[in-house]
């Protein structure tokens, strides 16, 4: 097309016009063929500069998470001290706060919950394990996480059963407390004389029995996976059983001994013992109750032979004591 237009101006003579656009229709292409090329150089310098910069984003963002990323493997590392431990939950907190987008998150909260959990802060434990499942549910491969949710499920239930236990405990002691201060007029000395004479006698046998030195150490996998040390001094590492059993006894003692003495202003004798003996006895099983489900939750093992038990008729209990590797039972030297 355009050598036909060239022809034709060649045919009409220099002095017109034609010539002008002739030139102009030919120069149509030139510059078509220039902004192409100037478009491709264009085009594959934004595609070098695109590959350059996506290290370089990579990079820069691999500098934003460092301080997190120190914050956290600082947490990984375990310690005893619970105010370490609380501090520890303090920057995991606010890490999780102040990066919202942090890739380990769900790690994050991970290792609140187990600093949590090292705190017996059962509750908000399962709180931050819940979140960090939700967040990363590939912790249940990396990480025991569903096994310590499940313990601290379970340890949170048993932390009401110590309250329940003092709560039922003060009851059965105001019961007996208003039943023996009702009848007190009709209280014989004699009767008192015998009640104060058996509080003795626990008195002494407790501190006979406080004084004995004796311990032994259950190895597994005899009973326990874990050492368990059981001591029957109450004062000395070990002894958390023999303390509890003696609170419990005492208690049940007491109460026992204003239950039966409330008994007395009946007249009828038949009544007025079988209620002074079938009394005190479901009160202090009532008490043993208490006692095992405080202290032997779920954990209840009967062994024979074991002198380092408590004998209860022929078969024999072991109470699960702490491990004697926590940081807490070991006494400071």
């Amino acid at each position: 097309m355009v050598l036909s237009i060239v022809t034709a101006t060649r045919r009409q003579g220099p002095g017109s016009e034609r010539p002008l656009r002739a030139e102009c229709l030919i120069s149509e292409p030139n510059q078509g063929r220039k902004e192409i090329e100037y478009q491709m150089k264009h085009s594959f310098l934004n595609l070098f500069l695109l590959l350059l910069s996506t290290p370089l984003f990579a990079v820069a963002n691999e500098l934003d998470y460092t301080e997190p990323d120190e914050v956290l493997h600082g947490a990984i590392l375990y310690s005893p001290d619970e105010t370490t431990l609380s501090q520890r939950i303090e920057d995991l907190t606010a890490l999780a706060d102040a990066f919202p987008k942090y890739p380990r998150l769900g790690y994050v909260h991970y290792q609140i919950g187990v600093n949590h959990k090292l705190l017996e802060q059962y509750s908000l434990a399962i709180r931050a394990f819940d979140r960090a499942y939700e967040l990363a549910p590939r912790l249940e491969k990396t990480t025991p996480i569903k096994a310590y949710l499940h313990a601290c499920q379970v340890a949170r239930n048993r932390a009401v059963i110590p309250r329940v236990c003092i709560g039922t405990i003060a009851f059965l002691l105001l019961i007996s407390l208003v039943l023996f201060i009702r009848n007190r007029r009709n209280l014989a000395p004699r009767a008192i004389r015998i009640s104060v004479g058996l509080l003795l006698l626990w008195i002494v046998l407790a501190v006979v029995v406080d004084q004995w030195d004796s311990s032994s150490l259950v190895t597994p996998p005899d009973t326990f996976a874990t050492p368990v040390l059981i001591n029957t001094k109450s004062t000395q590492l070990g002894g958390e059983l023999t303390r509890n059993l003696l609170y419990y006894s005492g208690a049940a003692i007491l109460s026992s001994l204003f239950l039966a003495l409330s008994f007395l202003h009946i007249r009828r004798r038949p009544v007025r013992l079988l209620l002074s003996a079938l009394g005190p006895a479901l009160l202090c099983s009532a008490y043993l109750g208490i006692f095992f489900m405080n202290n032997c939750y779920d954990q209840t093992i009967f062994v024979y032979g074991n002198s380092a038990s408590i004998p209860i008729f022929s078969s024999h209990i072991l109470s699960p004591v702490k491990d004697i590797t926590d940081v807490s039972e070991i006494p400071k030297e």
